[in-house]
């Protein structure tokens, strides 16, 4: 089972708001595939520990500018506090994306949570 990293947004997961998540890459991400929802990435020291928080399951894929995101699904992010121009500067600052990136948007259900 491939792993997904929700390091920035855990607690969004974990208390059911974010069922949308947009990514750089995960073109290949199919619906029905299932996932494995980690807390961090993979890429991190064989000294710390990787926490498995829930098993997610991919309901649909596709690709989009990030800038074309809408309040609506900035909500779906994870973040009903914010606006979208809120969510595309946290992206920037934190990811490096530029709004006119092509990124890929999965939208998700929890099958099991596991913490």
């Amino acid at each position: 089972m491939r792993r997904m990293s929700f390091m920035l947004t855990e607690p969004q997961l974990l208390d059911g708001t974010k069922d949308v998540t947009r990514r750089d890459g995960w073109e290949n991400a199919v619906p029905g595939e299932q996932l494995m929802a980690i807390d961090k990435s993979d890429r991190v020291r064989s000294t710390e520990a990787v926490r498995e928080l829930a098993v997610i399951e991919v309901v649909s894929v596709r690709r989009e500018r990030l800038g074309l995101i809408t309040d609506k699904e900035v909500v779906r992010e994870g973040f009903p506090q914010w606006r979208r121009g809120d969510f595309l500067r946290f992206m920037l600052r934190t990811l490096r994306l530029h709004p006119q990136r092509m990124i890929t948007r999965i939208e998700f259900r929890i099958v099991r949570k596991l913490v």
